[in-house]
């Protein structure tokens, strides 16, 4: 089941993603919230922000992120790309958690949370293949060593 969940198609995925957890946190209104003040609204904008940023890095240097990791054509390893393997993931999941904490609730925070652990699967699961798909991978992986965030994963 978790490999038929990596290979879907990542527009699919995330779409997926977005409207569970719109759900998610519209049903965790006022149950189990985290306090209110404006600090944690700005924290909250600005952690989704940042994430837009870094997924926009990404996609600016590598237009093949929105398709399934079985169908991709070269290996994108300038911009970002020489800092860290996956920068969309991350931007996801930075937008993930930055919506989480704007609906206020630790329920919803914790299914951002959730879901960024999905994406961190996919991206194992991703590199797998293209290992086995590109021999130029393993090269990479070795140049780049971080997946998301330099000096920790």
């Amino acid at each position: 089941m978790l490999k038929k969940y990596s290979l879907m198609n990542p527009l699919y995925r995330g779409l997926l993603h977005w409207i569970s957890l719109t759900l998610v946190g519209f049903l965790s209104l006022n149950h189990m919230t985290l306090p209110h003040y404006y600090y944690l609204i700005f924290m909250g904008a600005l952690i989704f922000a940042i994430g837009q940023y870094i997924y926009y890095l990404g996609w600016k240097i590598n237009r093949q992120v929105r398709k399934r990791y079985d169908q991709i054509e070269y290996i994108a390893n300038a911009g970002i790309y020489e800092k860290i393997r996956h920068p969309c993931y991350l931007g996801m999941m930075l937008m993930y958690i930055g919506v989480g904490i704007l609906w206020g609730s630790y329920i919803s925070l914790c299914f951002a949370i959730f879901l960024s652990g999905l994406l961190v699967i996919v991206a194992i699961e991703e590199e797998k293949a293209l290992c086995e798909r590109f021999e130029d991978y393993k090269k990479y992986m070795k140049k780049v060593k971080w997946r998301f965030i330099p000096g920790l994963f």
